[in-house]
Formats: structure tokens, sequence, C-alpha cells
């Protein structure tokens, strides 16, 4: 038992110092900067309401993967999501970007967190909502575009409900 835990405390320590390691690289070789750049562009054109634009981030066989589970595969599929969200709705989102990991020269793995606000264009109905992302990004030329998107919504636990409940 205590060799297993050893053997887990020194494969969680490698893991860590991996990571810091591909974080720190990120940040050396400006990749880190490039992507807070493609994530304020994301988001420009994600509160314009501008399908095209947004599309634009995206690789031809993006899958988004939707707070809901709900797989989205390929541009086209992403495009039509989009459209039919800004039909129905108006929406802001702040997105702000943690962590950005190197895995290769051209691919990065960034997560980060968002917050939405907007509302129903027929019933004025109000939302918000928050929660987290994980993007694998790939250089396609001087361009980063996304291969791989996926939100997620926090998930209540008895803790946070009391909580909620109190207020």
């Amino acid at each position: 038992m205590k060799n297993a835990m050893k053997f887990c405390l020194t494969l969680l320590a490698s893991l860590l110092f991996i990571g810091a390691a591909n974080t720190l690289q990120a940040q050396e070789d400006g990749v880190a900067s490039e992507i807070d750049n493609f994530v304020a562009k994301w988001q420009e054109d994600y509160n314009k309401a501008d399908v095209d634009g947004l599309l634009s981030h995206y690789s031809e066989d993006a899958i988004q993967i939707r707070e809901t589970g709900e797989e989205l595969k390929g541009a086209d599929a992403i495009a039509a999501n989009y459209k039919a969200f800004f039909d129905g709705m108006t929406a802001k989102a702040d997105i702000k970007v943690g962590e950005v990991y190197k895995v290769a020269d051209d691919v990065v793995l960034v997560s980060g967190t968002y917050e939405l606000s907007g509302s129903n264009k027929k019933s004025g109905e109000e939302f918000a909502s928050s929660g987290t992302y994980s993007t694998l990004a790939k250089k396609n030329g001087d361009e980063w575009v996304i291969e791989r998107h996926m939100v997620a919504v926090p998930v209540k636990t008895a803790e946070t409900q009391k909580s909620d409940a109190k207020e």
C-alpha cells in the first residue's frame, strides 16, 4: 500500500512538473500571447453574433462538445448551432484564458473560464451562465484553429445547493 501511494505521489509530481514545463514553454515561445489574442478575437466575434467570424476559428472537422454532452461534428454543424442560437438570443461572453499547455510545436491545450449573459429576443427573459472550457487548437499556417472544444457548467453538489438555498 505504501509503495502504491509513493508511486502515485511520484507520478503526480512528475505530471505537475511536465505541465508546468509545458506552460512555461508556451509562455517563452510567445504561444500563450498568440492564444490570448486568438481567444480575444473569438470573443469579439461571439459578442458581435458574427457566425462567419466564429466559424473562421474552427477547423473543417472540428468537434464541439456542448454543456449538454451533445457533440457537434464539423464546421457546418457548429455554424448551424451558433446561427440558431443567435437567431433567438442576444448574448455576450467574457472569456478568461487560464492555462496554455504546449502539446507539440503546433498544438496547444487551452483551459479557462467563461461567463455568458444575454436575453431571449422574443420574451426578453434574461440568462446568465458560467463554467469552464477546454480547447485543443492547432496552428494552421499563421493562424490557430480549434480542433476540439468542450464547455462545462459546474455540477451542483450538496454543499453548493445549500449555499444557493441560503441566498
